[in-house]
């Protein structure tokens, strides 16, 4: 990076000039492994160890990945991961781990139930110079997609059918073969086939495993069987040959999935490397540099060990380096449940000499979802798509995106060239046969900027192309932590309905976003490697660092759509369709979350986000519609929480606190139901889970103490935040069914005949807890019931914005001076000791806390109980509300559990009850 500056008002301003070597790393070896899962998770490697680094977003909670054996024992001698790929459902994590000398190492880890339990399943060795390259899982999931109008859809199949169930990992290796690898549930380790993909080829892998030796049983008969599959990569076919012609290895390689396809695509670029056999001095020259009896005349020194003289390899060089092609192949694939069937069918490549390649990458456009227009014709150069009923297959695009830095003496210019395949007639006689081919589309190329990275787009057959500007200036008496040094574009890959050519111009319907970077980080934030989120709300980066760990991850936004013409009817914003789509399929909504947070996002706007969501999740419910507001109002939680946190403004923060706490008890008061229905008998409840159903009613007595509180209270007459347990159909039903189980738990408790100890004891506590309280439970069935026939009768959309907001908005403000006043006006309310606690009676000169935490540290956020905290045990902290739970610690063998109450524990084991995912936490004292 250059810099300069001028007189005048320019000397406050730093300009720089990026130069062509700052550029190189986009070209120079693959990028930077970097994965972004469903559950926000950002994965990566380690700059200098073996090891897996993950950090969950936003959250910033970072760990690693244990590593497995093989590498536990010796890291010194493994380079750090060169490959990571998660699964969809993010059970499974793949990563390659090179060697410094020996093998390679492959490992699939397995996930537990909270984020960071991660265990390694499977490792097998990769020979020397034959490494994975790519990896990519196939899925069997159709994700749902939630459009500007109309009703949600789900997208056919994407590639070849697999059984459920039977994760199927397919890799890539330097020498060009491919690797699959298959887990059925009934097979006790992993099944692996392997292909040549230069070739025309078949393999297959299973079948009736050789008959057991004597004392061995069948099933450690199959996974010695496997094992050896497994570790078939030492095979002299896959071998990396070694010779004075040097070899070729494939440097990069992408898969690509197209829809409603029973096959996939492997593209590779491959390149030449000199001879490895030569001896180790001055790189295989044959001679010491530091020899002072060393003749002048080195074109006459005798040949290496291959019989290659110096003269020759120095005259050679230019022969070693990037190959000049693009290799393709097709590859058809089955599994039918116990046996994998692979053949490959190579395609003509692609010839493209000259420039550096930056990346090669499958776009898959999915197939219309509308009805054609019939004023637009079809474009006769482009393959038709068949048709078997409602079987549009989409378009599967390649594109490659290259650099020609031409003589290093100025910035080099990038290009994009995007390709399809297609059947071609190759002989037009009697017998024509059809073969694949690969047909150049379009390619534009770009003098201006320099082009980081190419990834799929927000919408429908589109492309996000990242730019780093060549030239910039730094305002020195900037406040700003950050400033642009680039542009992020989207592009359309094809115009509507796929009925008209390829295109790679700028899309209008978006904006552009500007890349930021830290002002010591220009010209060395270069992204070596880019991932979308899992939503696509945006973008993540990693670059080479200066700073202790040796890189820089960022978080970057990403284009928004420009601002439609009024419509009728309107069309549904982005976030809140993003949003919906999250739920729907089953996605950490943490990319939208994080945009809601920002504090030029208003808070109106945050509550239109939500509602427009819910009314998607409502009006396309199919019976679950308490399940999705659940899960909206879980997502209010975090986004509400990150606020109040942010808050300048004390007014502000205890509103937003007040939010999201009351958003967070309409979720418990759902899973307290949820417990109380399963632990019903015939004749009450369990009472083997007495004391955690007393937990749950002592917490739920000290809500309705604190919604009866505010109803007197008459600084927040009918306008604080938890009186929506009053006024909202679903959180006035959830409590007056909460209201139900515990009176008619208590009834049943109260005609009991203790005759033990715990029985007697269990029956004073729940006495107390009721019959000490400020609210007489008996007396507010009725008004329960009264007031959700109130609630039915109020507009379904004003209810449903003043629950997105988590306020009591005007619309619905006279709902709750009703309650409000039918509740004074009743017996129910015993003031003395709703506001009279026997705590307040303690007369201690010691003034209290100045803050109280969100959560009462030694509270179970699931059971409402007290945490036990065993020494040396571990917690489980929800990342979205903070809350710590014990609920998945293995008991002592002696402790009795009720049957009732241990499923809906296990229900809580991957989540917290707003819905956010746990991470393991030490207990401290």
């Amino acid at each position: 990076m250059n810099s300069a500056s001028s007189k005048g008002k320019a000397r406050e301003d730093a300009h720089w000039q990026l130069g062509w070597w700052e550029l190189f790393p986009l070209v120079d070896g693959p990028r930077r492994p970097l994965e972004w899962s469903n559950s926000s998770v950002i994965y990566t490697a380690h700059p200098s160890q073996p090891v897996v680094v993950a950090r969950h977003f936003p959250s910033n909670r970072q760990f690693f990945l244990p590593l497995p054996p093989t590498i536990a024992s010796s890291p010194v001698s493994f380079e750090p991961p060169s490959v990571i790929r998660v699964s969809p459902g993010e059970d499974f994590l793949f990563a390659f781990t090179p060697s410094k000398e020996g093998p390679g190492i492959g490992c699939v880890w397995h996930k537990g139930f909270q984020i960071d339990s991660w265990t390694p399943m499977e490792w097998w060795n990769f020979a020397k110079g034959a490494g994975v390259v790519c990896a990519e899982w196939m899925f069997a999931e159709r994700p749902w997609i939630v459009p500007e109008s109309g009703p949600p859809f789900r997208l056919p199949p994407k590639g070849p059918t697999i059984p459920m169930n039977s994760p199927t990992l397919l890799l890539v290796t330097e020498t060009h073969f491919l690797h699959v690898c298959v887990l059925p549930p009934t097979y006790p380790s992993m099944k692996v086939a392997r292909m040549p993909l230069l070739q025309f080829g078949t393999a297959s892998q299973g079948g009736a495993p050789p008959p057991p030796k004597p004392g061995q049983s069948e099933q450690q008969n199959q996974q010695q069987a496997n094992e050896a599959d497994k570790n078939n990569d030492m095979n002299p076919e896959d071998v990396p040959p070694s010779g004075k012609e040097g070899r070729r290895v494939c440097a990069h390689a992408a898969i690509g999935f197209s829809y409603n396809e029973p096959h996939f695509v492997v593209a590779m670029r491959s390149k030449y490397l000199p001879p490895q056999n030569l001896p180790r001095s001055n790189h295989g020259t044959g001679f010491d540099s530091m020899d002072i009896d060393l003749e002048l005349n080195l074109r006459d020194q005798g040949t290496s060990g291959s019989g290659s003289s110096i003269g020759d390899l120095s005259m050679d060089w230019e022969q070693w380096g990037e190959d000049s092609t693009i290799d393709l192949t097709l590859v058809q694939f089955d599994f039918n449940g116990s046996m994998i069937s692979l053949q490959g069918r190579p395609i003509l490549p692609i010839f493209k000499p000259g420039s550096q390649l930056m990346d090669i990458r499958f776009f898959a456009v999915p197939p219309e979802t509308a009805l054609s227009s019939p004023t637009i014709s079809r474009d006769p150069r482009r393959p038709g798509k068949e048709k078997e009923g409602n079987t549009d297959k989409g378009v599967l695009y390649l594109a490659t995106t290259f650099m020609d830095f031409d003589d290093y003496s100025s910035l080099p210019k990038s290009e994009i060239s995007l390709y399809t395949l297609g059947l071609s007639v190759t002989s037009p006689g009697r017998t024509p046969e059809t073969q694949w081919v690969t047909r150049l589309e379009k390619t534009r190329t770009f003098d201006q900027g320099a082009l980081a990275f190419l990834v799929p787009g927000p919408a429908r057959g589109t492309a996000l192309a990242g730019f780093l500007d060549t030239v910039g200036y730094t305002p020195r008496q900037s406040k700003k932590s950050e400033i642009p040094v680039g542009g992020i574009s989207v592009l359309q890959l094809s115009t509507l309905f796929l009925l008209a050519s390829p295109d790679l111009s700028n899309d209008d319907r978006w904006e552009h976003s500007r890349i930021l970077s830290s002002p010591d980080g220009i010209g060395r934030d270069i992204p070596t490697g880019v991932v979308l989120s899992p939503n696509s709300a945006l973008l993540c980066s990693i670059s080479p660092s200066a700073n202790a760990s040796g890189y820089r991850v960022s978080i970057q936004s990403l284009p928004h759509r420009q601002p439609p013409p009024s419509q009728n009817p309107p069309l549904r914003s982005d976030l809140s369709r993003i949003l919906a789509q999250a739920i729907f399929t089953r996605k950490s909504p943490s990319d939208v979350i994080h945009a809601l947070t920002y504090k030029s996002v208003s808070l109106d706007t945050v509550s239109a986000t939500f509602f427009g969501a819910a009314s998607v999740l409502e009006a396309n419910s199919v019976g679950l519609t308490e399940l999705w507001v659940g899960e909206i109002l879980g997502v209010a939680t975090e986004v509400y929480l990150a606020r109040a946190k942010a808050s300048t403004d004390e007014a502000e923060e205890d509103a937003l606190t007040e939010c999201w706490k009351t958003a967070h008890d309409i979720c418990s008061v759902g899973a307290l139901n949820a417990v109380f229905e399963d632990c019903k008998e015939d004749l009450g409840y369990d009472l083997d889970a007495i004391w955690q159903l007393i937990g749950l009613t002592s917490w739920l007595i000290a809500l309705l103490e604190r919604i009866s509180a505010s109803d007197v209270d008459p600084l927040s007459y009918a306008d604080a935040a938890v009186l929506l347990h009053l006024v909202h159909p679903y959180a006035l039903k959830n409590l007056s069914t909460a209201v139900n189980h515990v009176k008619r738990f208590q009834e049943q408790v109260n005609q009991a005949n203790p005759k033990t100890e715990n029985a007697l004891l269990s029956k004073d506590a729940l006495t107390d807890v009721i019959d000490s309280s400020g609210i007489a439970v008996n007396g507010l069935t009725p008004l329960l019931e009264e007031f959700q026939k109130g609630a039915a009768q109020s507009p379904a959309d004003e209810l449903r914005r003043g629950l997105m907001s988590c306020s009591i908005t005007p619309a619905v403000r006279p709902l709750a001076r009703q309650a409000i006043d039918k509740i004074l006006a009743s017996p129910v309310i015993n003031r003395p000791r709703l506001f009279i606690k026997s705590a307040d009676l303690n007369f201690n000169l010691d003034p209290p806390p100045a803050e109280s935490p969100p959560w009462d540290p030694n509270a179970d956020v699931v059971s409402k109980g007290m945490l036990l905290r065993r020494p040396g045990g571990v917690n489980v902290v929800c990342v979205r509300c903070g809350g710590k739970s014990e609920t998945i610690v293995q008991r002592n063998a002696s402790t009795v559990v009720s049957l009732r109450w241990k499923p809906w524990e296990t229900l809580w084991s991957s989540r917290c009850v707003c819905g956010g995912i746990w991470i393991r936490s030490p207990v401290t004292a």
